[in-house]
């Protein structure tokens, strides 16, 4: 199959644009609400409650129960794994990068983490929805299992300079882990969504609002730290950033896309690659006393920039 009778159309630049432009306003739009005081520090925190907790699981379990595709078992284990893969390859660069760069240990941790993560739920959710089928939807939360796994344990480790196995398990057994485990066990002995057409319709309600919500609280954060964005400072460590986590470590993640793997999850990998860092690690740097001020440059350097990245890696990559 083709890749463009499997997406109905080539992706072109500006088509792209057009969806990633529209994400943007969204963000704005956060952006707006907290500096009008309409969002603050508790709406932020029962908003990303509501995200993690109520609106991502429906999504799941839509996704999954909507529709049928992922019954065979070596999918369940390579999409997890291929999503640690990529981890593994943009720490090995990040790491090459602080052998250079003249970093103190809290900026290096910082530097690999925000180097390394990218957003690899929020943004491509979205993307998928407008551009592709629910099959590469589910493969993309199988993918992001072994995202989560890697930064609740690698990612807190570099963070904080330590990390446990009983810690980053508390994280990732989580209400998405779980809604993906329930879904798939219960869709492997269902050939039909096994819902009622009103729970249904509820379930997936809920979960369009995964993306809204998660964009208005992205542009909350990025309000709530504006200030502190546009230092001189660590402008080598943010530049060599750039360059890893736009450039470097996609040409990567593009080259693992070549293994032979299925359509869904090599679109996955295509998707993921043109991610800028994500935004998780700004509140666990706060956390585990990582150097707060170079996560947030990284993340807002990469974002910016994603405007212009996302549209020209799609439309050379699908």
């Amino acid at each position: 199959m083709k890749w463009r009778e499997y997406m109905g159309g080539k992706l072109d630049f500006l088509r792209v644009s057009t969806a990633v432009a529209s994400l943007c306003c969204v963000v704005m739009l956060g952006f707006w609400l907290r500096k009008k005081k309409v969002f603050n520090a508790e709406a932020d925190g029962a908003l990303q409650w509501m995200l993690i907790n109520l609106c991502t699981p429906c999504l799941i379990v839509d996704a999954f129960l909507s529709n049928s595709g992922l019954d065979r078992l070596s999918t369940l284990f390579l999409a997890p794994f291929m999503g640690g893969a990529t981890v593994l390859v943009g720490l090995a660069l990040s790491f090459l990068a602080t052998r250079v760069l003249s970093l103190s240990r809290k900026e290096s941790g910082t530097f690999m983490a925000c180097s390394t993560f990218y957003n690899y739920a929020y943004i491509p959710i979205p993307l998928v929805m407008m551009f592709f089928d629910s099959h590469v939807m589910q493969m993309l939360f199988l993918f992001n299992v072994g995202m989560d796994t890697s930064l609740w344990s690698l990612g807190v480790m570099l963070l904080s300079g330590k990390g446990s196995l009983k810690g980053a398990l508390s994280h990732v057994i989580n209400a998405p882990f779980l809604a993906i485990v329930i879904s798939i066990i219960v869709g492997s002995q269902c050939s039909v969504n096994p819902l009622p057409v009103a729970a249904s319709r509820l379930v997936h309600m809920i979960g369009q609002a995964t993306v809204p919500v998660a964009l208005l609280v992205f542009g909350s954060i990025m309000r709530r730290h504006f200030s502190i964005l546009f230092s001189p400072h660590q402008t080598c460590a943010v530049s060599v950033a750039v360059i890893l986590r736009m450039i470097c470590i996609p040409i990567c993640i593009v080259l693992l896309s070549m293994l032979p793997v299925s359509y869904e999850l090599r679109t996955v990998l295509r998707i993921q690659a043109a991610m800028p860092s994500a935004v998780l690690p700004v509140v666990l740097a706060s956390q585990y006393g990582a150097d707060v001020r170079l996560a947030l440059r990284i993340i807002a350097a990469t974002s910016m920039l994603s405007l212009l990245s996302i549209p020209f890696w799609f439309s050379v990559l699908f």
